[in-house]
């Protein structure tokens, strides 16, 4: 069989090189430290309850510098049965005021929001609609049908009340057993492929400090609980879509 000349090696290797089709590709990483910490307390009629997720990490989708971010997200929820009052607040901070240090090191984290709280009052008045009547035919072939009628309700407001300062400084020790993960795959499909590779590290953790709510101490009292936990996570992604 005769040799095939370097020209011809050299125009089978270009073919090679070109996509049998348009594709894009795509990547991402994500690199950081974070936590989760839960607060609740009930002291037999007021009930609140607290929650907080944060992380120091950063991204790279492309070309250029990873980006940085410190972010801080929670939710609260206050009830009061002695004036029936309720309320809930949710805050989403991409510049926050913490810390986090992984499974291995202190986590800080310090902030505060206001909690609107609302009660339902009777106006006095009532609320009435009228609804057409109307008829079927049952199982066994009969015809039912229900007059025509009006229905009427007592009126309900809401009422705002007077909002509430939830505050909190606080940190997490870690301690106890540290839980690794490790998971990667790729999802292939007619029109390209994904793969993905995810490690990370968790480990539970002490929260300590301080959370008040208008200046009332809580975290301490003999009534409320927590927990938190501590993490660092190393994930990345890459896609591949043809056209």
């Amino acid at each position: 069989m005769a040799r095939p000349s370097s020209l011809a090696l050299l125009t089978l290797a270009c073919l090679a090189a070109l996509p049998a089709a348009a594709a894009q590709q795509s990547s991402s990483t994500f690199r950081g430290d974070g936590f989760d910490a839960y607060f609740s307390s009930n002291d037999g009629c007021r009930d609140i309850s607290l929650y907080l997720s944060g992380s120091d990490s950063s991204t790279k989708s492309g070309p250029g510098q990873p980006q940085q971010s410190n972010y801080l997200m929670g939710y609260a929820n206050i009830f009061d049965c002695d004036t029936q009052s309720w309320g809930s607040a949710y805050i989403d901070l991409s510049d926050a005021d913490i810390s986090a240090r992984g499974p291995n090191g202190t986590s800080n984290l310090r902030g505060a929001f206001e909690v609107e709280l609302i009660h339902w009052e009777q106006t006095g008045a009532q609320v009435c609609y009228t609804y057409e009547g109307w008829c079927w035919i049952d199982w066994n072939g009969n015809e039912v049908c229900e007059p025509a009628g009006e229905y009427c309700y007592d009126e309900w407001i809401p009422v705002v009340d007077a909002s509430k300062t939830l505050a909190f400084d606080l940190s997490i020790a870690p301690g106890g057993d540290s839980y690794r993960g490790v998971s990667m795959g790729t999802q292939k499909g007619p029109s390209g492929l994904y793969r993905y590779r995810y490690t990370g590290t968790q480990r539970y953790g002490t929260l300590a400090g301080s959370i008040s709510l208008d200046g009332e101490e809580l975290l301490g009292a003999a009534y409320a609980g927590s927990w938190a936990s501590v993490w660092t996570a190393n994930t990345g992604s890459m896609a591949v879509v043809s056209y």
